[in-house]
């Protein structure tokens, strides 16, 4: 698996931001923290080639528009660079715009899929349902990142 997502470009900018840091020797080193906890350079690698392949599982190709609307957590690199290391279009969304504004934003990106934290499944977020064509997906994708 894990070969099979560097082998599909010759340049992913997944393998300069975060596998270099890993080949450095900064697998135990803190990528990111938040809040609540914190992940290394080497659980955040092997956290999105998991996200990497639950988008494959999803049946969401390379070059596909995915938005991605999450507060500033961990979850937001390994959604990020997950996307990246699958070749997927990441389209970040501010969190602070109003049901038209997300709905314009999805049906001028053209986006199939969008990844959301569970709050956004409120009024708002019933733009997401409405405009994106191939639906959403949201803590589904948990499993697949830090579990």
């Amino acid at each position: 698996m894990l070969e099979d997502f560097s082998r599909r470009r010759a340049y992913n900018a997944a393998a300069d931001f975060v596998d270099a840091n890993v080949e450095r020797g900064f697998a135990n080193k803190v990528a990111f923290t938040d809040a609540d906890r914190s992940i290394t350079y080497g659980e955040l690698q092997a956290a999105t080639f998991r996200f990497a392949a639950a988008l494959r599982a999803l049946d969401v190709r390379p070059e596909e528009r995915v938005v991605l609307l999450l507060h500033d957590t961990v979850d937001y690199p390994v959604a990020f660079w997950g996307m990246i290391r699958a070749g997927v279009v990441a389209i970040p969304v501010n969190t602070f715009l109003n049901t038209e504004q997300y709905a314009y934003l999805l049906a001028d990106s053209r986006a199939g899929f969008q990844r959301s934290d569970s709050h956004w499944h409120d009024a708002r977020c019933k733009a997401c349902r409405v405009v994106s064509p191939r639906g959403y997906f949201n803590r589904g994708l948990r499993r697949y990142t830090l579990s």
